[in-house]
């Protein structure tokens, strides 16, 4: 591709799961069935003499059982991804009088998955761009099963620590090439959509996560396995899992991304693969294409280290030096907010529903000495949950779900920038406003308002990444600014109880400046409308 994301405006309606406007009668409608799947396409003899541009090739393929597999395949990879870093955040109060777990233990557990992320995330760009996107998701999926297997069983906290920092090193790959391998599947006029709905499957995973723990972690058992406990947490951990190994399976029937086949001169695998997509699309049609234009050749012919530096020395050339920026800056400041404080918004709720008085969040943390103490130092632990930790975080899994099904209707309408300054904007007052808001319901719904707006912009910058770059650097650029992404949740993970303990008041307006300066850089980004 390689060009700007407004080449991919024009002609956009089509997409069958979608929200469309009937320019005659003026009226919005959801049409909720796969559009002209048996409708036999014009202008055959265009294919018979001439090769065709990929773009017109994907195209020719239609939009049908193939792609809602495929979103549906795409999706749970999005659902594990999410499951396998934050369910995490779930364990902290559960296990914190089994590990006897200290602030900084807290800090420890939050943040090593994501170093795991983020210290192999180049690695796995470079990986899926020159080795292919299939196998790699495969292979790593199927990897972090067996290390959240590993956590699972682990008797020692610095063991489970190695499983946990492990199973973050294999589920990067897929937190960033998910989304190059679902784009190069899609017509430009059905990509952006397809994506968001894929995207749901994070919502679905946020509100799903909280409803598993309520179930689990309350239970009352213990089960002695190679000499440790078998607790509820553990248990927990492994049910979370499961959306991994279901991924890796649903993998198995999906081929190779065509682009990523012609990238790499594997030509007539990817007329195979188009034509797979058609007959799944398509039953009773032959495909009308006959042979692809080949895109720019790419040298492979370098060892794998200069190749690496290649890759990414690439992504900040002039040319790509603004995309590059842009999508890993606000990867960064979205993710410091809506990751940091999602994995630690257990143990705040904790404290806050403690409270007997009205108070602002700060003064309830100030008043938990559980919260600010070590575990040395606890006078009485308990490893007893309050039900409204889960209630709340269902309720934000809703407003997850009820924002990406907004992104999916109004990406067209309003452009991905035009909803990235929307989202930060309201996420940079409701973190304000925790400054001064003591009525209990109140602080539940400016949260709620702080981690679904700011987590929202994390798809949004994901999907602007598949415009801006080409087959080439997709993955790379995905994994670069998942990244920046992880390095902003490990320290806002990290640092988060620190600066609480040190003024919390301050902590809160410098994510909420955070956001703000987030929605100011948005203006930089490119802007999609209906009209382009």
């Amino acid at each position: 591709m390689g060009q700007s994301a407004e080449d991919d405006g024009g002609q956009e309606d089509g997409l069958s799961i979608e929200c469309q406007m009937d320019s005659k009668s003026e009226i919005s409608t959801i049409q909720l069935s796969v559009v002209n799947n048996n409708k036999p396409k014009s202008d055959d003899s265009k294919f018979d003499f001439t090769s065709t541009d990929i773009e017109d090739a994907l195209e020719e393929t239609g939009f049908g059982k193939f792609h809602l597999f495929l979103i549906l395949t795409c999706g749970l990879i999005l659902y594990a991804v999410t499951s396998e870093c934050y369910s995490i955040g779930y364990i902290l109060p559960a296990a914190q009088c089994d590990l006897n777990l200290s602030v900084d233990d807290k800090s420890l557990l939050t943040s090593i998955g994501f170093i795991g992320v983020m210290t192999t995330q180049f690695i796995w760009g470079f990986v899926s761009d020159t080795k292919g996107r299939k196998n790699c998701l495969i292979y790593t999926l199927f990897l972090t099963v067996l290390f959240s297997l590993g956590s699972c069983l682990s008797p020692y906290l610095w063991l489970f620590l190695i499983f946990r920092f492990l199973n973050g090193v294999t589920i990067s790959c897929a937190s960033g090439t998910v989304f190059a391998y679902m784009g190069e599947f899609l017509a430009m006029k059905h990509r952006q959509t397809s994506i968001m709905i894929s995207c749901i499957f994070i919502g679905l995973s946020i509100f799903l996560l909280p409803c598993m723990a309520w179930a689990v972690l309350p239970l009352k058992f213990s089960w002695n396995i190679f000499g440790f406990e078998f607790l509820p947490w553990r248990l927990f951990i492994l049910i979370s899992s499961a959306p991994t190994l279901s991924a890796c399976v649903a993998l198995f029937f999906l081929p190779e991304s065509p682009k990523y086949l012609l990238q790499v001169g594997r030509d007539k695998e990817a007329l195979k693969v188009l034509r797979t997509i058609h007959s799944w699309n398509f039953k009773n049609e032959k495909f009308k294409v006959k042979k692809l234009n080949k895109p720019e050749s790419v040298e492979r012919k370098d060892n794998v280290i200069v190749g690496f530096l290649k890759q990414i020395y690439a992504l900040f050339t002039l040319k790509y030096l603004k995309s590059s920026l842009v999508t890993c800056s606000l990867q960064f400041g979205t993710l410091v907010a809506s990751s940091g404080l999602l994995l630690w918004y257990p143990d705040i709720l904790l404290q806050v529903s403690k409270s007997t008085e009205e108070a602002t969040v700060c003064q309830a943390i100030s008043s938990g000495n559980q919260f600010l103490d070590s575990g040395d130092d606890l006078i009485e632990c308990s490893n007893e949950i309050g039900t409204s930790i889960f209630t709340q975080n269902i309720y934000i899994g809703v407003a997850y779900l009820i924002g990406f099904v907004i992104n999916c209707l109004g990406v067209k309408r309003l452009g991905i920038r035009m909803l990235l300054i929307l989202y930060l904007i309201s996420s940079a007052l409701a973190t304000a406003l925790l400054y001064w808001v003591t009525d209990k319901l109140a602080i539940d719904i400016l949260y709620i308002i702080v981690l679904a707006g700011s987590g929202l912009c994390v798809g949004l910058v994901n999907t602007a990444v598949i415009d801006l770059f080409p087959t080439h650097l997709r993955a790379m650029a995905g994994c670069v600014t998942i990244f920046c992404g992880r390095l902003g949740s490990v320290i806002s993970s990290s640092i988060f109880g620190h600066l609480l303990q040190w003024n919390c008041d301050i902590t809160y307006f410098l994510y909420a400046f955070n956001l703000l300066g987030c929605a100011i850089l948005s203006i930089f980004i490119y802007k999609r409308t209906a009209a382009q």
